[in-house]
Parts: structure tokens; sequence; C-alpha cells
């Protein structure tokens, strides 16, 4: 190959460039999950999504750097200038790793305003921007033949999917980066033989500095620290795990509880209890009742994340007496009511460390189903530490399943006396929800319909949250949910179906348990609950023991009227599958502004601020990085006009491309059942196919019929506007079928999609070769990336505000802008 690059290359890939980018685009798939795992287990959740888009900025920064590199060097970079560039990207991954993990430890990521550019500035560069430049590199090399290599980049990254999952569940995810870096290293060999003009004292060079990487790396498997949290003591860690979905840390104790204890007694020196006991009774159960006095068994805590925290009780080395202590928490008042006659069966959603199913083992439950979605914690709570905990999943009455338990719930025949589901957070960024923001489908209109039609004649559904009374949106946010699933099920008196406990525990801590019936509650059972109220301290919200008015939140939901003036900030509608974001509940700017004016930023909404920051930092980089070198050339070289076609259709494709994908790997999670599935499936038929779609593009006569271009570009339209409206109700149909024929369904309806959106970029490539407009490729890839970047910000924003359907007509839009654009894209410059 020679050294200047000739645009009018010939067809043909040499087989050295086919691997080379097959295993580019296959690493930066594994690199991005496995850094998605690092950010979620040291930052914040939903931080994840900027990896995708840093991934995004990287690979348009590098085309745009290649764009300039050939324009300054009158076309002659060469292979060898890619391979170090490559080689350069290896080396700064591992050191970007053991940097950012240094940061963090010494607390530097901690701060908010910093923990997005710390994020940023160790990931941008060595990870992505080096991969990125050399894959644009091959891209504009032979882009005679776009479609093929298109196809090769696109393969790699969908065989990536059938690996990552066994690979992070073999080692950590800070372990999979430096594996990456080696290869990464090796990869940037690849490239140098493309080079045959490099004498072979540089190949030695090269070969040596890989084979050290590589040995570096493996000699680094066994000893890189792991032990990264959000700013917890190691010295109580007793095991870390991770794996695709969560880091899994199991400790003597929470964090933070010997000094909040201490803070507590100072606050309340008439605290007769030794401090031992509080710390147990605390940290056993926060919804515990202050009027329980008798023995507490001893407990681990088991974090997801560092985050979405667990208790493992000590049930193998405390007598069951010790036990008892469950039964006081607020959360199991469900138990207290129910009538627990014959047959009685309970239903957990989440068994995490085993404490709800203790305490439906101690409630005599004679058959008690679990559905945990974490493999990994079943193992901890079994295997490693099934001394300790008694191995609460392998008691005679237990069944548990591994999964979504809206999935397994809808395939179980049986109807269940209790269904429990308490503090169940799924903040934590799986595998598959890098892309979306604090999204739960266990708390949508229509899983509440599943979970009462679940429930026996006599059954009950608990759901316990977070309480703060002078802060209520989680609880309104709940209290609205179902009531609205009541009042989808014609039910035109909620409250008569509702039994809400509230307690105070210890700590400032507040948790609220709503029981709902698909029936009405009788007399007997209400007076139960007046009497566990009486009992156990517990205040009982609903209905009212005291016979006092209820809060005007309570009164304006339970009616179905406005939102109540006090809590104008929260956006109270009921979350649906299509927009399932639970958490989300205050409005994303008007909250600012109650926030603002009252002086309490704990008002403003989370969200917003995360969102604006990550615009902000990627609209600071993507100014320095691509936006002022492409001008700076542009306007040198090129006209509006000859621009304007380009910029049109392939920042559409950018955008339209990220939301469709954003859009359709949350849409196919709960079909599938499990995270790992929706991604494997998703993104691989995704990918593949879209490789397939540009393999076929090839075979379109664009010479004869430039027109032809259109018809991918509105097939693309029809298909996102057909996912959007049209698959939802095809998968409920399909929702309770075994697994091997929903996967069977999903691959089916992604096919026709992915193959016709994998041919609109290659296309519009020839349609610029075919134009003489070649030194414009790399400008194109740039632009690409630009919008791509806009469209996994953007798309988060409009999926929390109004919902994935949305997101997909967005998608659509941007297609029908690819369409305009094409119109224009044969403009001579």
């Amino acid at each position: 190959m020679p050294d200047k690059l000739s645009h009018s290359n010939p067809s043909s890939i040499p087989i050295i460039a086919r691997v080379t980018i097959f295993t580019l685009g296959f690493l930066l798939i594994i690199l991005q999950i496995a850094l998605t795992r690092i950010v979620s287990a040291t930052a914040t959740y939903h931080s994840v999504f900027i990896v995708i888009s840093i991934v995004m900025l990287g690979l348009a920064a590098a085309a745009i750097s290649i764009f300039f590199d050939l324009e300054r060097k009158n076309d002659t970079i060469g292979f060898t200038r890619a391979s170090r560039t490559l080689m350069r990207g290896a080396w700064f991954s591992v050191g970007a790793l053991f940097l950012y993990l240094f940061l963090y430890r010494i607390g530097i990521a901690d701060s908010f305003p910093l923990r997005y550019a710390v994020i940023a500035a160790v990931l941008f560069y060595p990870s992505f921007y080096c991969s990125g430049y050399a894959i644009a590199y091959l891209l504009n090399c032979y882009s005679a033949a776009i479609g093929r290599l298109y196809w090769f980049d696109l393969a790699g990254a969908a065989s990536a999917c059938f690996v990552a999952f066994p690979l992070l569940d073999s080692f950590s995810a800070p372990k999979v980066v430096l594996i990456c870096a080696a290869l990464l290293g090796g990869s940037s060999l690849l490239l140098l033989l493309l080079e045959r003009s490099e004498r072979k004292y540089g190949e030695i060079s090269i070969l040596k500095i890989t084979s050290f990487l590589v040995l570096l790396s493996l000699l680094f498997l066994p000893v890189i620290p792991s032990t990264i949290s959000k700013g917890r003591s190691k010295a109580l860690l007793l095991s870390e795990v991770w794996n695709s979905f969560a880091k899994i840390s199991v400790y003597q104790e929470a964090g933070t509880l010997e000094d909040a204890i201490s803070e507590y007694l100072l606050e309340n020196p008439s605290y007769s209890e030794n401090k031992e006991y509080l710390k147990r009774l605390w940290g056993s159960s926060w919804g515990m009742s202050k009027l329980y006095s008798g023995p507490v068994a001893p407990h681990y805590f088991l974090d997801l994340d560092s985050g979405a925290s667990t208790t493992i009780p000590g049930a193998g080395v405390s007598p069951p007496e010790h036990l008892d202590y469950l039964n006081w928490d607020v959360t199991s008042a469900a138990y207290w009511i129910a009538d627990r006659r014959e047959n009685f069966k309970a239903f957990i959603i989440g068994g995490g460390g085993g404490r709800d199913i203790l305490t439906a083992h101690n409630f005599g439950a004679q058959k008690i189903k679990v559905a945990e979605l974490n493999p990994a914690v079943v193992n901890s709570v079994e295997t490693l530490f099934g001394a300790f905990s008694g191995k609460p999943y392998s008691l005679p009455e237990v069944e548990y399943s591994i999964g979504e338990a809206r999935s397994v719930l809808s395939r179980d025949p049986n109807k269940y006396d209790v269904i429990q589901m308490s503090m169940i957070d799924t903040f934590a960024a799986t595998s598959s929800g890098a892309l979306v923001l604090s999204e739960n489908n266990l708390y949508t209109l229509e899983a509440l319909e599943l979970f009462l039609q679940k429930l026996s004649e006599r059954g009950i559904l608990s759901i316990s949250r977070w309480y703060n009374p002078s802060n209520p949106g989680e609880f309104a946010k709940t209290l609205s949910l179902v009531v609205g699933a009541l009042r989808a099920r014609g039910v035109t008196h909620p409250e008569q179906q509702l039994v809400v406990f509230a307690n105070s525990g210890y700590l400032s801590t507040s948790v609220v348990t709503l029981l709902v019936k698909s029936s009405l509650f009788t007399d007997e059972e209400i007076s139960r609950a007046k009497e566990l109220s009486s009992r156990m301290g517990f205040q009982l919200l609903l209905p009212s023991q005291s016979g006092a008015p209820l809060p005007e939140y309570m009164q304006a939901i339970l009616s179905g009227g406005s939102t109540a003036s006090s809590l104008t900030e929260f956006d109270l509608r009921p979350p649906r599958d299509d927009w399932p974001f639970f958490f989300n509940y205050h409005y994303p700017f008007y909250s600012w502004y109650i926030a603002l004016r009252s002086g309490d930023l704990s008002r403003g909404s989370t969200s917003t601020v995360t969102i604006l920051a990550v615009i902000l930092l990627l609209a600071l980089m993507l100014q320095r990085t691509v936006i002022r070198p492409l001008k700076r050339i542009a306007s040198k070289k090129f006209t509006g006009q000859a621009i304007a076609g380009p910029l049109l259709y392939f920042g559409g494709i950018g955008f339209g491309f990220m939301a469709i994908e954003f859009g359709l790997i949350q849409r196919y999670i709960l079909f599938l059942g499990h995270p790992s599935y929706a991604l494997t499936v998703v993104l691989c038929s995704l990918l593949l196919l879209s490789a397939l779609g540009s393999l076929l593009s090839e075979r379109i006569p664009l010479s004869h019929h430039p027109r032809l271009v259109s018809l991918p570009i509105l097939s693309t339209i029809c298909g996102a506007l057909f996912t959007a409206f049209v698959v939802p109700p095809l998968l409920e149909q399909a929702f309770t079928w075994n697994l091997s024929a929903r996967i069977a369904v999903a691959v089916l309806l992604i096919s026709p999609l992915a193959i016709v959106m994998g041919m609109v970029f290659p296309l519009g490539v020839r349609m610029l070769l075919n134009y003489d407009q070649s030194q414009l490729v790399p400008f194109v890839w740039g632009i690409n990336g630009i919008f791509s970047v806009l469209g996994s910000v953007l798309g988060m924003f409009i999926a929390i505000t109004h919902g994935y359907t949305t997101v997909f007509v967005c998608g659509a839009c941007a297609y029908f802008i690819t369409l305009i654009g094409s119109k224009y894209l044969v403009t001579r410059k």
C-alpha cells in the first residue's frame, strides 16, 4: 500500500485491513461496556450514559483529525502514523484507568462539578479518540469499498455483544479494560503490517512494544485494585465480586453507620440502649418499630454498585427467635393484615440478601417464590456467605428464579396472597441500562396491573418506599401510581382498597408502606391495621386513625384532581412502560424555579442538572476538538452549498441511529425478561443486520439511479414509526411465550429496520465518491459523530420528559432530514 493516500483506491480490501477494522469494532464495544460498569460503581448511576457520548465524540474528533491531517500533509498520512496513534491509545488506556481509580480514591471525583470532567478527561483520548483515528483512517483509505469495510466494523461490534458478558462475569471491569488495552496494542501491529514501505526495524520495535504491553497487562491482572466504590471505607469490606450487572460488595456494616449512630446518641442522650445494639437494630431494618426491644441477629450489608443496599441477616449464626425483629418492620405490615390461612403463598420481588424471604418464612408462608435479577447476589448469599445467612434461597418452601420480576410473574400460573416489593431500586447501570437514566419497569401502570392480577381473592400487594413528610415527592409519586392503576381497573374510590403505614425509624430514616388489594379491604382487615399501628407505633396515613383530614396532596391524588399547590414542582403522572422514569419525579425546569424561589436547592430536578452538565461538557469538547477545526478547513475549501447536503444527510443519520438504538434497547428489556438478553439480542441484531445492510448496499446501482438512495431512508422512517406504534401491542401478545420464541420475535421485528438503517451511511459515501467529493469522507464521518453525541444526550432528555415513543418519532424525523439532505448531496463543490 503506497504511503500517499489515494481516493481512487481499488475496491479490494486486504485481509489485514478487514481483520483490523473487525478487531477495533469488537474492542470498542467491550471497552465501552466495561467502562460503563466502572463509572456506575464509582460515580452516580445515571452518569454512565456519558460514556456513550464520549465514545461518539472521540470517533467524531478522530475523523476530523484525519480530515485535518490530510489537508495539512497533502493527502499523506501513512499507516505508520495511524498505528502509532493506536499504540498511544493502548498505553494511555492503562494509564487513564489507574489515574481514574487514583483520583477517585483520593476524593477528587467526589465533587459533583468535577465528576463529569474527570470521567471525560480520562476516557476521551486514550480509549476512543485513538481507536477512532485508526477506524476513520481505514474507512477513508478504502472508501471505494465502504459497504464491505463498514460490514466488518459493525460485525465486530455485534460479535462483542456475545463476549462482553462472559468476560465481565469472569474478570472485574478494570481488568477487562486492561485486556482491551493489550489487544488494542496488538491491533496497532496489524495496521503497521499494512504499510509496505515501513522498515523492518520499525516493525520489530512495534512488536516489542506490543508484546511488552500485553505482558504488562497480564501481570497486572491479578493485582489491580478492584475495591473501588463511592467513598466507602474498605476496612469493613468482606467480599467484592464484579459481573456484567453490577459490583457486588459485602460489608460488615454500612459505611457511615458508626458516625451516624454517634451523632444520634448525642442528639438523643435519653436513649438507654448500648451503641452496639442500636447499630444492629438500625442496620438490620430501616423501618423498624421503635417499640421493639428484643434480640437482633447480626447482619452484613450487600451493596450493588455501592448505592443500592440490602442486608444479609445472620440466620445461620443466630437462633430463630433472634429473627423476630423482621416482623416489627413496617415493610412487613401486609403479613400482619393478610388472611394467613392454609396454603398461604408469597411472591418476593427482589430477593436481595434474603431479608424479605426470611420475613415470609417467619409468618409461615407455605410457598415463597422469589425473583432476583442478579445471579451474583444469590451466589453471595448462598455460597460465599451461606454459613452466615443460613441459605434463605434454599429453604424448603422457597423457589427462586433469576430474571426480571414482571417476566417471571407473568409466566407463573399461581396467584399469591402477598406480593412484596420493598425498597426496590434499580438505579445501577446494568450492561443494558447504560443508555437510560434511572428507569424502572417495576414502577409502571402496566406493572401494577400485572401485580394486581396475580393476587388471590384475599391477596395484598405491598410496596415500600422512603418517606419524607416535608418533601413527599417519592411517596406522592408512588401513591399516584397506585391510584392510577386502580382507576385503570375501573375503581372509583381507590381509598377503599388502600392502607398506608409510615414509620419514622432511627437516624432520621422514614419508610412508607402502601398495601393494595384488588378488592375492598374488609372491616376485619382495617381493624387489624389499626391494632398494628397502635401496637408498633406506626403512623396510619390511610385510613387516618385519628380521623384527621388527609394532607392536601393525598386528597388531590385520591380524588383524581389536579396536583396540590404545595407539590407543584413534582411531576406526579403515573409512569408507564413507555415512560418508566419513576424516580424522576421533579419537573425538569419548573422544579428549579421553585427551588431557587424557596432557597431549597434540593427541590430541583437532579436529572436536569446532570443532563445540562453533560451537554455543557460535551459542547466544550465538541467546540475544541471537532467544530473549530471543521469550520477552519471547511471555510477554506468548500462553499456552504457544498457542505449543506452532507451536513443534513449524515447529521440526520447520526442523530436518528442513536435515537432508534436507544429506544430499541429499552423496548425489549421487559419483553426479553433480562437486561443481558436485551443488550445481546437487540444490540447484536441491530449491529449485525446493519452490517448486512451495508454489504447489500453495494448492490444498489447508484451510478445509474442516484435517487435510489431515498428508498432505504424512507424504509427507515416507516420502520421507526412501525416500531413506535405497532410493535408494542405485538410484544404484549407474545409476552408469555418461552424465551426462544421471544428472541425469535425480537430478531424478526428488528431485522427489517436494522438492514435498511445499515444501508443509508455507505450509500451516502458512495454518492460523494460518484460525484468527485471523496475529500468529504472524513468530514461526513465527523458530522455523523457530532450528531450521534447529540442523539445520545438529547435522546435521554426526550425520553425522561416525553417517553420512548417520542424518541422513536424524533429518530424518524432525523431520517426525514437525511432524506432532504440526499436531494443536495450531489451538489458539486
